[in-house]
């Protein structure tokens, strides 16, 4: 009689068990574009737009309105040296932090972050942050309508907004949003709109 155990012998011995493949883990979070080169430590990357040039920021300014500064000057093809001071744009095709109504100093007057010549009539583009504007309070939004609504140094003023444009690195999307401001077109409040988000500038 034939043993039951008899076909067990002829099988092949196994040494170890292959390891099953594992996928590759899926990031936790956006390494952006290759070119970039931001998969490594995205913290220590620089790019024109992110990087403030020495003499920029004062008291009355920051490093979000450089990205709108640099995109500007990119824009518009002026001044050619735009990472040098003075940071005053390029007179009288556009200016930088520009005094209107006489300026801080004077009642109902203010400073403009940016003013353009638009195919000869002047436009105020100012710079809303979540912290001095958008979530700023009743007050600085009651003065922001004011300024809006009874500035007289310029035709029209439009808004453009931090979290449009303070997480690309790249720079292109704060060019896409001053070229659209450019053009006299606003983007809807983002507190009425209820598109808005916090942003880390």
């Amino acid at each position: 009689m034939t043993s039951l155990r008899a076909p067990m012998k002829k099988m092949p011995l196994f040494k170890s068990t292959p390891r099953p493949v594992t996928a590759r883990a899926k990031p936790s979070r956006s390494t952006g574009p290759r070119e970039l080169r931001l998969q490594a430590n995205p913290e220590s990357r620089s790019t024109l737009f992110t990087t403030v040039p020495a003499g920029f920021k004062t008291a009355h300014n920051s490093a979000t309105e450089w990205m709108v500064y640099a995109a500007m000057a990119i824009l518009l093809g002026e001044p050619k040296h735009f990472t040098k001071p003075p940071f005053s744009g390029s007179p009288p095709r556009w200016y930088y932090q520009k005094a209107i109504d006489g300026g801080r100093n004077q009642r109902g007057g203010s400073v403009a972050d940016f003013i353009v010549d638009v195919n000869g009539s002047l436009i105020g583009i100012r710079v809303q942050t979540e912290r001095f504007h958008i979530l700023a309070g009743p007050d600085q939004v009651a003065n922001d309508f004011f300024m809006r609504t009874h500035t007289r140094a310029v035709a029209h003023i439009i808004d453009v907004y931090d979290m449009d444009f303070v997480g690309d690195p790249t720079g292109r999307a704060v060019v896409a949003v001053v070229a659209k401001a450019l053009k006299l077109e606003q983007n809807v409040d983002p507190l009425r709109s209820g598109r808005f988000y916090p942003v880390r500038t």
